[in-house]
């Protein structure tokens, strides 16, 4: 799984391949077809290995701040720099790349159990506050924070620092 992570993390869901993750781990592709129905199933493993990771992150972040509020931000912010620590712009359009191609299979499942647990966390935190319709107004934080990643990519500190802003003032929410 450390392989096939690797290999989406760098170069992507297109190009993770049976090949590609036997050349990046000690098995052979013979053996990858052995323990694994198909491709498809060692994506959605992999994929599941980084949201876990991804959402232990956020979790974090949130535990780490002082009182709901600040948690709920501390979360925001740790989503928004989801893949920062990668130059090639490739992790935030990871999660994106995931679920058309899960779409395209025809298999939609992980994806959306995936997404449904990461939106859980935004509700969870919006909760915490005590604001008022806190289940859409977490819902509609997540789909956004989605949606400003795959549209901008927060080019920068200043970028991601704007987005938290508006965030706030949509959702009614000190910051």
């Amino acid at each position: 799984m450390a392989a096939a992570a690797e290999v989406l993390r760098t170069k992507g869901v297109a190009a993770c391949t049976a090949r590609a993750i036997a050349e990046a781990s000690p098995l052979t592709k013979s053996a990858l077809h052995y323990y694994f129905e198909d491709t498809d199933e060692i994506v959605d493993l992999a994929f599941r290995r980084l949201m876990e990771q991804y959402l232990a992150r956020i979790e974090k972040a949130a535990a780490d701040a002082d009182g709901p509020v600040a948690a709920l931000w501390a979360a925001t912010d740790a989503y928004l720099r989801f893949g920062a620590d990668r130059p090639s712009g490739r992790v935030p359009m990871l999660w994106f790349e995931y679920r058309v191609a899960s779409a395209r299979r025809g298999d939609s499942r992980t994806a959306n159990e995936l997404s449904d647990r990461a939106e859980a966390v935004f509700v969870r935190l919006v909760e915490a506050t005590g604001a008022p319709d806190a289940a859409a107004r977490g819902a509609t934080l997540f789909a956004a924070l989605g949606g400003s990643l795959a549209r901008d990519q927060l080019r920068d500190e200043a970028d991601r620092r704007a987005l938290l802003d508006r965030l706030a003032v949509g959702l009614d929410l000190p910051r």
